[in-house]
């Protein structure tokens, strides 16, 4: 069976063309979609390198043969800057049209001239390189949660790979350029695997703009912007689960509850940019105590909780008060400014029915006893009664 090479170009360069049409109109405005030109330009280009391929073929046009090899090296490139970029690196510019220059300088300089029979290897090698140099920059921005990288990593190398498949086939001599190969050669499979490439590449990049936008909002709603931590409502949602596995595994779990000594006095003093920067060191101390499986959120204004799975009342009063210690150094100078900030908590831990509700009024008694006893201090909840008299909603110990 024989493969109709024109007419398998012409369906290349309209699903190349549809390609960069969909991720142009199908990714969301905004910074979530910054380098999303590159996915179009390297699409639109490798639809104006096919057309001009057909047309010399048609024409007898070397010209348009030259251009068509050079807008065939340029859509890798573009390719690779738009891997880069959604790794949130920068393009290397330089870099971008190297492999357009090498073109020129084999075939149309004398000097280093090569014959034409060799000219498909030589843009199939360098289009080799730049799809493998994308899979990697899509590998190495891993850490990102973006579901949508790992399919786009697997078309970049599978497309690289067959690439150079056919580089090899090309050298071998075993693949003429303007002979209609077969359907069993590898090259013959590039060009089905092509239209593949271009039509998951259009899905994977909205799809990856999408997802990284959804989750930048999910995190502008369950981090506190100023400090780092976990919103109030994140906190809380995060302390229900942790109930709920408190109540099926009958793990011990704590909570604790900080406050900042006398903030209001540190902002009238200093200024609220000094307050906000008190409060962001205070931040970056929570994180830092932070072991596996605790959860830190920002309650509001500059009260934080701190909830501890897996560690029992004692325990979690030696972390509470680390987390004390090491905020008053953190905190005895700001900016070189003498502030002297230092924190109260108050310790629970969950008992039998204990709802996230009751851990926050438990800890915040053993807060209101720490206040009361002089500050800068950790107090555990009283057993059964809390301020004024008033019972817990449920047990805590």
């Amino acid at each position: 069976m024989e493969l109709d090479l024109p007419t398998l170009f012409v369906v290349e360069g309209f699903v190349a063309a549809l390609s960069g049409l969909v991720i142009l109109l199908g990714c969301p405005p905004g910074r979530d979609a910054y380098g999303r030109g590159w996915w179009v330009l390297g699409s639109i280009t490798t639809a104006v390198a096919i057309a001009l391929m057909i047309s010399s073929r048609l024409r007898g046009s070397e010209t348009l043969a030259v251009l068509g090899n050079l807008a065939f090296v340029l859509g890798p490139a573009f390719y690779w800057s738009g891997a880069r970029t959604f790794s949130r690196r920068p393009p290397l510019y330089p870099l971008i049209p190297l492999g357009a220059l090498i073109v020129v300088l084999f075939i149309l300089v004398p000097p280093l001239r090569i014959p034409p029979s060799t000219h498909l290897e030589l843009n199939l090698a360098i289009s080799t390189l730049y799809f493998a140099a994308g899979a990697f920059e899509l590998w190495r921005g891993r850490d990102e949660r973006i579901f949508a990288r790992w399919p786009l990593i697997v078309l970049f190398a599978i497309h690289a790979l067959l690439f150079a498949s056919g580089t090899v086939e090309a050298m071998l001599g075993t693949l003429i350029a303007r002979e209609i190969p077969p359907l069993t050669s590898w090259f013959g499979l590039i060009h089905f695997e092509s239209i593949v490439f271009y039509v998951g590449v259009a899905v994977l990049v909205v799809a990856f703009v999408r997802e990284r936008r959804e989750f930048r909002q999910r995190m502008v709603a369950e981090v506190d912007p100023l400090t780092g931590v976990a919103t109030r409502r994140a906190f809380l949602e995060q302390t229900e689960e942790a109930l709920e596995r408190f109540r099926r595994d009958a793990e011990p779990l704590s909570m604790a509850i900080f406050d900042l000594d006398h903030f209001k006095s540190i902002n009238d003093r200093f200024g609220h940019a000094m307050g906000d920067e008190v409060l962001r060191r205070f931040g970056e101390t929570m994180r830092g105590a932070l072991r596996s499986g605790d959860h830190v959120g920002r309650l509001g204004g500059e009260e934080f909780a701190l909830l501890m799975p897996g560690t029992g009342l004692a325990a979690a009063i030696v972390v509470a008060d680390q987390v004390r210690v090491t905020f008053e150094a953190a905190g005895r100078e700001v900016e070189g400014v003498p502030v002297g900030g230092t924190v109260s908590a108050g310790v629970a831990a969950a008992g039998p029915g204990s709802s996230s509700r009751a851990m926050l009024i438990a800890a915040d008694e053993g807060l209101y006893g720490a206040k009361a006893k002089g500050r800068n201090r950790v107090e555990r909840a009283p057993a059964t009664i809390g301020r004024g008299g008033r019972p817990f909603l449920n047990r805590v110990a």
